[in-house]
């Protein structure tokens, strides 16, 4: 066996948003933090239960899905922008009481990018590990109309759970036909 072939090791602390727990990781590039089986799981695994939490009008969950501060940006379908989970709350409670929710999510094809190594944090505001991830969406309409999304999300390690810290959704449109 041809050991150069083998990469190096990089051993990086990371501390998580409590402060309180330090984990070493290793990483085959200096400054990248390599995410593990379980750390992907987790993350597909959050993804999924927003979808739940949301097709289930569960919306006392999202505390459990998105970090306090999160985003939810879906400007590009003309629905505005929104801050906290307490707001993601509420918009979502409101668009479930007018009877337009979509009735279904399917989150597929999911792709989560290595996390960078996090800045160095202090005792008020400890480092935050994340990563991106970039999956597709499905949702079934009130009228039975299907459309597709994409979501571009940054999860972060809070609490030692992967949440959702940002998502912007970008709606999939159809081209123009040739010619016209």
């Amino acid at each position: 066996m041809d050991r150069s072939a083998i990469p190096a090791l990089y051993p990086i602390s990371a501390c998580v948003p409590s402060g309180t727990q330090c984990v070493t990781v290793l990483s085959t590039k200096q400054g990248e933090i390599m995410l593990t089986v379980t750390d992907r799981q987790q993350i597909t695994e959050t993804l999924a239960r927003q979808a739940f939490a949301v097709d289930e009008n569960q919306l006392d969950q999202l505390g459990e899905i998105f970090t306090p501060d999160a985003t939810y940006d879906m400007t590009r379908s003309g629905m505005g922008s929104f801050q906290g989970v307490e707001a993601l709350r509420a918009a979502a409670g409101e668009l479930f009481a007018s009877g337009f929710a979509p009735l279904s999510h399917f989150v597929t094809n999911v792709v989560i990018s290595e996390i960078d190594k996090p800045e160095s944090g202090s005792a008020s505001a400890p480092a935050t590990v994340s990563a991106s991830v970039r999956s597709k969406g499905l949702m079934i309409m009130h009228d039975g109309a299907v459309h597709g999304v994409v979501y571009d999300d940054t999860v972060a390690l809070h609490g030692g759970r992967w949440l959702i810290a940002s998502r912007v959704i970008t709606p999939v449109r159809a081209a123009a036909p040739h010619g016209d």
